[in-house]
């Protein structure tokens, strides 16, 4: 014989799986909406402290700090600006003069003075410099974290081009990558079905501008990846040189990957030619 079971049972048994789903779903809104939220609410208070900054606070300063030395004034400015941030969510405010210096800013290494009140920041722009050599290195980690967490077998068609980080350094990087993965992938429950290298490959590209190495090691990078860039109209650009600078560089080269390299795989990866 079957069981009948009452009207009241079936709807428990229905009702619970909907007030779940439900609870989810509301919690999911809320949440977007309380993270938005914030957002907005953020926006309107740096909104708002940048106007009280722009009519109250540097009416009193401006002579001072677009023209005066490191005086009392400095400190004052701090106090001001401090009580004027404080329980915000700005941590830093900087001024700048017309010329794009520094010319206060509440983080003191931002305009490198020293005890004599020396503002050209001289160390800052040593070390600006400097840091234009290895911008790679900060695009190494990133690169790793896509690829290993799967996020290019998540979207298979989604293609990273990675501007200005150079090539000659790809070749140990993507070797790296694949040793870790076969090392590791046992405990480390990896979601992804193919070694990295296949991911760069299929998925990643990068440019340069000056880059002997890479040009020697394209094969091992993947000549298919790679995009060169005369980085005009910046103040480091080859122009009006860049056919002499790709002729000295790649002039020696065979000449259908020196195409793809200098414009056939731009074209292919930003769709030009459709």
């Amino acid at each position: 014989m079957f069981r009948t079971w009452p009207l009241s049972k079936r709807f428990a048994l229905l009702s619970g799986p909907v007030l779940v789903g439900a609870g989810v779903l509301i919690g999911t809104v809320n949440h977007s909406w309380f993270l938005d939220s914030i957002e907005n609410a953020a926006e309107r208070n740096n909104v708002a402290l940048a106007r009280v900054l722009s009519n109250v606070v540097w009416p009193k300063f401006e002579a001072d700090v677009l023209h005066g030395d490191s005086g009392q004034w400095r400190a004052d400015l701090n106090r001001e600006v401090a009580s004027l941030i404080l329980h915000s969510s700005v941590v830093k405010v900087k001024l700048y003069r017309a010329d794009g210096s520094v010319a206060y800013s509440t983080d003191p290494t931002a305009t490198e003075e020293d005890e004599e009140g020396n503002a050209e920041g001289e160390a800052a722009k040593a070390k600006a410099v400097g840091s234009l050599s290895h911008v790679f290195s900060m695009s190494a980690g990133n690169i790793s974290q896509m690829i290993f967490t799967g996020v290019f077998d998540r979207f298979p068609e989604l293609h990273v081009a990675w501007i200005e980080i150079g090539v000659g350094w790809l070749p140990h990087f993507i070797e790296m990558l694949d040793d870790k993965y076969w090392r590791n992938r046992s405990w480390g429950e990896l979601p992804i079905g193919e070694p990295p290298s296949f991911y760069w490959r299929r998925n990643n590209s990068a440019t340069f501008i000056t880059d002997r190495s890479g040009i020697e090691l394209r094969e091992r990078v993947g000549v298919d990846t790679i995009m060169w860039s005369s980085d005009y109209p910046h103040h480091g650009n080859d122009w009006p040189y860049s056919r002499k600078v790709i002729e000295d560089t790649m002039g020696n080269i065979p000449a259908d990957e020196r195409d793809r390299m200098i414009g056939g795989n731009a074209v292919r990866i930003f769709g030009l030619g459709d």
